[in-house]
C-alpha cells in the first residue's frame, strides 16, 4: 500500500513518484491509484523497459484500476536519458488509457513523465523541477489546467 498525503497537484504526485521510480536505469511505468480525498492508496509497476522504452499494457492498468476501488488514476513513468519530454508513443499510451477510463465513467489525473531534476506532466503540458511550488506565482498561469484535478474530485464526489 501506498498511503500517504494529499496529491492535489502535480508538484506534488511528481515528487511522490519520483520516489518510486526516478532514478531507475530502466524505464519503468508506474500507476498510482488515488482515493478521492486525492491521497494515494497502492500503485502498481507493471512494466519495466529498456533504457529508452517501455511498453505498458492499458488493459491490464484498467483491470486493476478498477479492482483496486479507487476513483483516480495518475500513470507514470520516467526516462533513464534524464529527458522529460514525452515520445509520440507515451502520448499514445496516455490517450488509450483516457479514452478507456472515461468509457467505464473513470478520470486520470494525470500522465507524467520523470526526468533527471524535472518531470513533465500532461495536466500542465510543461516541464518543472521537482522542487516547484504549486502557489508560486510562475506557476499560476497553468494552475488553470491543474483545476482538471479538483473537476476529477468533484465529479467522484457526485458519484453515488
Amino acid at each position: 500500500m501506498a498511503a500517504g498525503l494529499p496529491i492535489d497537484h502535480p508538484c506534488h504526485a511528481a515528487r511522490y513518484v519520483h520516489k518510486l521510480i526516478g532514478a531507475q536505469a530502466r524505464e519503468q511505468f508506474v500507476a498510482l491509484y488515488v482515493s478521492a480525498a486525492h491521497c494515494p492508496i497502492a500503485y502498481d509497476t507493471y512494466t519495466t523497459g529498456g533504457i529508452n522504452n517501455v511498453a505498458a499494457d492499458s488493459g491490464a492498468i484498467l483491470r486493476a484500476w478498477v479492482m483496486s476501488g479507487a476513483p483516480f488514476l495518475i500513470t507514470a513513468h520516467n526516462h533513464p536519458s534524464g529527458q522529460p519530454m514525452p515520445s509520440s508513443a507515451d502520448e499514445e499510451v496516455w490517450s488509450q488509457i483516457t479514452m478507456s477510463a472515461r468509457l467505464l465513467g473513470l478520470d486520470t489525473l494525470d500522465h507524467m513523465v520523470l526526468g533527471e531534476g524535472e518531470f513533465y506532466s500532461a495536466v500542465l503540458r510543461v516541464t518543472h523541477s521537482y522542487d516547484c511550488d504549486p502557489v508560486d506565482a510562475a506557476m499560476q498561469q497553468q494552475a488553470r489546467a491543474a483545476a482538471h484535478m479538483l473537476r476529477a474530485q468533484q465529479i467522484a464526489a457526485r458519484r453515488p
